[in-house]
């Protein structure tokens, strides 16, 4: 698209996915050099900058393993303690939306609560779990 020089200077300055001001200036400079416009040129530049922090970024999501402990692999093992924890909390909702004669706002303010707690009980479980793996 540009001169040989100018792309050399562009692949050189994102390389590492960050363009520094001077780096910009450096190109606009050489841009101008050689006529291009510069609103253009900077719209081209963010672009190929954008692709390229993408691209590392992607790179960086795929070389991340996920971390396995006694907690995860007890999870996935028993499939069961999720559906059960899950249907305790549905339970405990549907007897409190069905059996108590409450305004629904208090209901709503109950449910997120029960919520919390489901949250609160499987966080804290997995800590207990994570800490005896070492």
């Amino acid at each position: 698209m540009y001169s040989e020089k100018l792309e050399n200077l562009i692949n050189a300055a994102l390389a590492d996915g960050v363009l520094t001001e001077k780096e910009k200036q450096v190109l606009l400079k050489n841009a101008e050099a050689e006529g291009i416009d510069l609103d253009e040129f900077e719209m081209i530049l963010e672009s190929r900058l954008y692709e390229k922090q993408k691209e590392q970024l992607e790179t960086d999501l795929d070389s991340v393993e996920p971390k396995k402990g006694k907690f995860t692999d007890f999870m996935s093992s028993n499939p069961w303690v999720w559906k059960l924890s899950i249907c305790v909390g549905i339970g405990i909702v549907g007897f409190l939306m069905f059996k108590l004669m409450l305004s629904w706002i208090i209901k709503v303010i109950i449910c997120l609560l029960v919520l919390a707690l489901i949250v609160g009980a499987v966080y804290v479980t997995s800590k207990m779990f994570n800490s005896n793996n070492g």
